[in-house]
């Protein structure tokens, strides 16, 4: 799989001929592509099946996603940490996820560490919103990381085994 982020809350995650992207401009919640193919629009809680991939959508636009055997968990605008029971359950184990950091729209430092600390994803990928740059930094920092930013991330299931709480940050595409 292929992780590119494309700024603010936006990524899009492929694989061979399927694309999932979170955060997209104008959505409200992600949409399912493949070649030669609509895309599905994923709006508002509730679970949807899509081509071998299941979505569970929660309240604040908090994306739960599991594709070939990898679970993944984007923030949306979440602005608390603390997640329900209920969500917390539902969501599961999580492999991969985005934590949207920004002042206004999305969680602060502390609280991007609350989050992660409760669902204990074995990768973290921050997004950084315009107003996030600080919050971006002090989650860094917090973390004790200073990773260099990559352009896109690959990765397979077996790669990310092992790993708990590894901080990916990405470039801008």
């Amino acid at each position: 799989m292929v992780i590119t982020y494309h700024g603010a809350v936006f990524c899009k995650v492929s694989q061979g001929d399927t694309t999932v992207a979170f955060g997209s401009p104008g959505k409200k919640g992600p949409f399912i592509r493949k070649s030669g193919q609509e895309p599905f629009l994923i709006e508002g809680p509730g679970e949807y099946e899509v081509g071998g991939i299941t979505v569970r959508g929660f309240a604040n636009e908090l994306y739960s996603l599991i594709w070939d055997d990898i679970s993944f968990c984007h923030s949306g605008m979440v602005i608390r940490a603390e997640l329900p029971p209920e969500a917390l359950e539902s969501i599961g184990d999580v492999d991969v996820l985005f934590v949207y950091l920004d002042e206004v729209e999305g969680l602060n430092a502390k609280d991007a560490h609350k989050l992660a600390k409760q669902l204990e994803p074995k990768i973290i990928i921050p997004l950084s919103g315009a107003k996030g740059s600080n919050e971006l930094r002090a989650f860094l920092k917090e973390s004790g990381v200073s990773p260099d930013p990559l352009e896109k991330f690959t990765f397979k299931k077996r790669d990310i085994e092992g790993r708990n709480g590894a901080i990916i940050l990405l470039k801008t595409a």
